[in-house]
């Protein structure tokens, strides 16, 4: 997926059940950038800096960190610096949400089972990517509604399952991710906006802690009271009933 919302690279044919980063291992273009003969563009300088790094893609937590994928940083590890570079992965990310959003509101066969032969549903679905393509070449971005896209909140988006890969991180992807963090944290890659939507993020982290810890003990008290408002009734209706017939 491009910054225009077209698709460049369309894989389907995989179960349901598989995670996004089993996916991705089992794809024509991991093979293609595992073997370098994708032919991605040399490495570039960042705007504004002297920050040398390499041409990327962007993925969620359900993806590998590697040399040539981005992901968050786990949320177990954040700081102010780490959860900037979470919102702007995650921002970036947007575009993929947007998209398919787009493609499940303007193609209604999405919203449900396909109900074909396997290498049809296939074929149907790298038909709608390709026509996506075309009507957005035809009609640009404007005509497409803000709804079909989904937000994605500063600390990495949506959580997935966990991905059991088994991936070694190598330490060029760590100094990678290092880099592109520095330069989201430095004035010359930072935007005006990241450290309000850093605060509302954390506000809403706050806010949802909250009522998650006021669920669980709602579910615990309340268990326990109707446990004692049954002991009481049945302790007075025992002495009714004891009394009515003395």
């Amino acid at each position: 997926m491009d910054a225009n919302l077209k698709f460049v690279a369309v894989d389907a044919g995989a179960y349901d059940k598989q995670n996004d980063g089993g996916v991705f291992r089992n794809s024509a273009l991991y093979q293609s950038l595992e073997t370098r003969s994708l032919q991605l563009p040399e490495d570039t300088v960042l705007p504004l800096s002297e920050l040398t790094v390499p041409h990327i893609f962007v993925g969620d937590v359900a993806y590998p960190l590697t040399t040539y994928i981005m992901k968050p940083y786990s949320r177990r590890i954040l700081d102010r610096s780490t959860a900037i570079f979470n919102y702007r992965i995650s921002r970036a990310r947007r575009v993929v949400e947007c998209a398919f959003g787009i493609c499940a509101s303007k193609w209604r066969i999405l919203d449900k089972t396909i109900e074909t032969k396997v290498e049809t549903s296939v074929e149907i679905v790298k038909c709608i990517a390709l026509l996506h393509n075309i009507i957005i070449d035809a009609e640009g971005l404007h005509n497409f509604p803000s709804k079909d896209c989904d937000s994605l909140d500063a600390y990495g988006g949506t959580q997935f399952k966990k991905c059991r890969m088994h991936n070694s991180v190598t330490a060029f992807a760590k100094q990678t991710q290092y880099l592109f963090c520095d330069f989201f944290h430095s004035p010359a890659g930072s935007v005006p906006w990241q450290e309000m939507k850093l605060l509302e993020t954390s506000r809403n982290s706050v806010i949802i802690t909250l009522c998650n810890h006021m669920n669980s003990v709602l579910y615990t008290v309340i268990p326990r009271l109707a446990k004692i408002i049954r002991s009481g009734i049945t302790f007075v209706s025992r002495n009714v009933i004891s009394r009515r017939f003395l």
